[in-house]
């Protein structure tokens, strides 16, 4: 999930796969995958936008794009890491609708569809980012810390007022399968959280199947050992491919949500060479 001198790769075939969007409406979204050679780009309806930290726009909860010609384009982060985690550099991303689906609230289904679609080599490498300095992000409680470092690690620990989530930490590094230790995790919410987007008008479709929820009453049946944990590091691995460059650093992050790991990219970006 990140090294030096990583090879450009794309996919040897387009593969598509629905779902369902869950903020403006609960209709069928489709996603293609198609073979690229100019880094991560979504299109939709004929415009385009290039996967970058300057297109990125402020929406609730998830990680928007600047897509021309109409709304933002909501919910990338899953979308990107499955190409990161995956280090797929170069794919076009082709949607009929301005929010990309939920699917099961993980990025499995997206890994296990940009794995049929097989891989293939493109001339070239992409040159990884390296810190010159330590760098930290604090925003009430939540912070980030990133240092200089040889290869990619992060310690993320995750901690909630809901007493089903509490307190949860893992620890991830290069040798980490994606596959199966970071893109099974699901988005979570408590059934208080779900009424508040609803009550907010930010969660008009979906169910149950699209995320994991946490009752009160109820013990969740988690996928992973410390899945509220890893989702978060699947999101950070999203937020921080906006970056377009794999990182190495080494990351220490507690609490974060979107925003937070946009603003920790930009700090990067301006630390890094």
């Amino acid at each position: 999930m990140g090294g030096a001198g990583v090879k450009r790769q794309t996919i040897a075939q387009a593969v598509t796969l629905a779902g369902r969007a869950v903020r403006r409406h609960g209709d069928p979204v489709h996603l293609t995958f198609t073979p690229g050679d100019q880094g991560r780009r979504f299109v939709c309806g004929g415009a385009l936008v290039t996967a970058d930290l300057d297109q990125v726009v402020a929406e609730a909860n998830c990680t928007a794009l600047d897509l021309p010609g109409g709304p933002p384009l909501l919910y990338v982060e899953h979308v990107l890491s499955a190409l990161a985690g995956l280090a797929l550099t170069d794919v076009d991303v082709h949607l009929d609708d301005r929010e990309v689906p939920l699917f099961d609230g993980s990025a499995l289904p997206l890994v296990e569809a940009l794995l049929t679609a097989g891989r293939q080599e493109l001339p070239g490498e992409v040159e990884p980012l390296r810190l010159r300095q330590t760098v930290r992000y604090e925003r009430r409680g939540q912070w980030l810390e990133l240092a200089p470092a040889d290869e990619w690690s992060i310690d993320y620990t995750f901690a909630h007022a809901h007493p089903r989530l509490a307190h949860d930490q893992v620890q991830l590094d290069a040798r980490t399968d994606y596959a199966t230790a970071v893109a099974p995790a699901r988005t979570f919410a408590t059934v208080a959280e779900i009424e508040q987007l609803q009550r907010l008008g930010l969660l008009r479709g979906g169910d149950e199947s699209m995320l994991l929820l946490v009752r009160d009453e109820v013990e969740p049946v988690l996928r992973l050992p410390h899945e509220y944990a890893r989702h978060k590091v699947l999101d950070l691995i999203g937020d921080f491919a906006l970056l377009g460059r794999p990182l190495l650093a080494r990351i220490t992050a507690c609490r974060t949500g979107h925003s937070d790991n946009h603003a920790a990219a930009r700090l990067v970006r301006q630390a890094s060479g």
